[in-house]
């Protein structure tokens, strides 16, 4: 395979990853404004919990 195409396969990746990741903030978004979100086993106050996916997130972008 050129590296061309090996970029391009690349690319899109990228791009299905990028909209996956959309997608999940935003349901994670809604669950957290219905108060359907708890925190993880680890008792963790929520807050950090969303702030440290946010963050994952948003550098996994």
């Amino acid at each position: 395979m050129e590296v061309s195409g090996i970029c391009r396969d690349l690319t899109g990746a990228a791009g299905e990853l990028t909209t996956a990741l959309t997608l999940l903030r935003t349901s994670v978004e809604g669950l957290r404004d219905q108060d359907r979100l708890m925190t993880d086993y680890r008792g963790e106050p929520l807050g950090e919990v969303l702030q440290r996916y946010t963050d994952s997130s948003l550098e996994a972008e």
